[in-house]
């Protein structure tokens, strides 16, 4: 499967996004060495994390976990740098919920549980 790298414009941030809708077939994908890529996700450092509550931090960070935990290793990570105008409370959610969410992903499923 080829996959199109997103990037920004010139001069821009140069970070590497993969299309949403390529990410059910993520589970397909291999490296040069035949291994699972690993991913770093997380929620935006320039809307969600300075600007969102927590509840809109939680709503991502189960979002990311749905999508793509299951079909490669993940990291829950922010997208860039936490700069200082960050809410603690958001931060201390994408950390806490990821962890809480992730392991109530793992023992129920992927399928939530309905085997």
């Amino acid at each position: 499967m080829r996959v199109r790298p997103i990037r920004a414009r010139p001069g821009g941030n140069r970070a590497i996004g993969l299309r949403l809708r390529l990410a059910g077939q993520l589970g397909r994908l291999r490296t040069r060495a035949g291994r699972s890529p690993i991913l770093w996700a997380g929620p935006s450092v320039t809307t969600t994390l300075p600007f969102g509550s927590v509840a809109d931090v939680e709503r991502d960070v189960e979002r990311i976990i749905d999508t793509l935990a299951g079909q490669c290793p993940l990291f829950i990570l922010p997208a860039n740098n936490i700069l200082p105008d960050c809410p603690v409370e958001n931060i201390t959610a994408l950390y806490g919920h990821a962890t809480r969410y992730g392991v109530a992903y793992r023992s129920r499923g992927p399928d939530g549980g309905s085997s």
